[in-house]
């Protein structure tokens, strides 16, 4: 006795039901692809995590489009074995896109800066890495030895570093990561000795500082560390001196944040 051919319909709902198991499978996948890098890289940026932000979504839209094909297949093969993972599947890749897309739109969006101004005849520090753009206060020179005892990206000394005098330092330091689209509260730092809250103008915006007074090497010294909230890292601009020099100190600080150029989160 002979087995007769499957049936066109029968084809049609074997197809069908291979997009409804797509339609879950794909957004599973990523989720799991997710994990992994972030298990091996944690947040550091990298080639793993470059291929994830591709890879991911494309399997969220992949498992989206086998879903809505799968759902349309109903009314011409029938519910079964389609319409549960179909409608499963769906709805997970919509909510997995909602949960990027929303936040995105009723997130504020940042606060429009000022435009930068350069001054005439001032050198330019631009890092593509960080996207920063700013002015070379006059007077101050790279300090490479500064970068290590700093842990900053960039140290620059405005004095002579042969003596034992305590020099004029500017330095630019990235942070782990954005700033959170909120300001410092004095109670968050009453716990650091000799430390004072202050806010900085930069481009219009009111960003943080924290002025940190200390004694290095018998002679009181000032510290103004301002908190830039920049993409794709905050960076801290700090200036600093011999408190007797604290007016230049402000002048500096003053001349230098409305050149800063940078994309904010704020």
């Amino acid at each position: 006795m002979t087995q007769s051919p499957p049936t066109v319909r029968a084809n049609r709902g074997n197809t069908f039901q291979r997009l409804a198991q797509t339609s879950w499978l794909a957004p599973l996948i990523a989720i799991a692809l997710g994990l992994i890098v972030f298990f091996i890289h944690g947040n550091k940026p990298g080639p793993a995590s470059k291929v994830q932000a591709v890879v991911s979504p494309a399997l969220i839209l992949l498992g989206l489009a086998s879903g809505l094909i799968a759902l349309i297949g109903v009314a011409k093969v029938g519910r079964r074995g389609v319409l549960v993972p179909a409608a499963i599947g769906t709805i997970l890749n919509l909510v997995m896109i909602g949960g990027v897309v929303m936040p995105w739109i009723f997130t504020a969006k940042p606060t429009v800066l000022q435009p930068a101004v350069h001054a005439n005849g001032h050198r330019v520090l631009k890092d593509d890495s960080l996207g920063l753009t700013l002015d070379i206060p006059n007077g101050f020179a790279e300090f490479p030895e500064g970068k290590q005892l700093q842990r900053a990206n960039y140290v620059f000394v405005k004095g002579d570093t042969t003596d034992r005098n305590l020099d004029l330092l500017f330095s630019v330091t990235a942070m782990p990561g954005p700033l959170p689209k909120r300001r410092l509260q004095t109670n968050e730092i009453a716990a650091k000795a000799n430390t004072i809250l202050r806010t900085f103008n930069w481009r219009g915006m009111q960003v943080d500082g924290l002025v940190v007074s200390e004694n290095l090497l018998g002679t009181p010294f000032t510290t103004f560390n301002i908190q830039l909230p920049l993409l794709p890292r905050a960076l801290q601009i700090s200036v600093a001196g011999p408190a007797a020099r604290q007016a230049e100190l402000e002048q500096i600080a003053a001349a230098l944040l409305p050149s800063i150029d940078g994309q904010s989160n704020w």
